[in-house]
């Protein structure tokens, strides 16, 4: 799993948090949108914890660059101030990002995103 956001004290909490959730593991951290995509096409990650006000004015635009360069990937997105949002990738607040909302959002990938049956790389 690659994990970025520009907060160090937020990127180290969500390493936390990837660690204590079963079958799940970190290959990477960034704390750059930029560098994030280019991790992501290097390493191919199963999952992408991704900070979206990183993304600018509208997260889409993030999740369609992981697209456009590892489509495997799946993309979460947290924020601080979680609003409504219609893009693909789910949002979820930094507040409420726990091991059991991580393993939750994993099992609602779509069927596209399941080759991996068990916890992201």
């Amino acid at each position: 799993m690659l994990v970025a956001d520009d907060s160090p004290v937020f990127l180290e909490a969500a390493v936390a948090v990837v660690e204590a959730t079963p079958g799940f593991a970190v290959a990477a951290t960034c704390r750059s949108e930029a560098r994030a995509v280019e991790l992501a096409g290097e390493l191919r990650p199963d999952l992408a914890l991704l900070d979206e006000s990183m993304s600018g004015p509208d997260p889409s635009e993030a999740a369609a660059a992981f697209a456009a360069v590892s489509p495997e990937t799946y993309v979460i997105l947290v924020s601080a101030d979680p609003r409504p949002f219609g893009g693909t990738s789910p949002l979820v607040s930094k507040e409420q990002l726990s091991p059991a909302a991580l393993a939750e959002l994993w099992g609602q990938r779509p069927a596209s995103s399941r080759e991996c049956s068990t916890g992201p790389a």
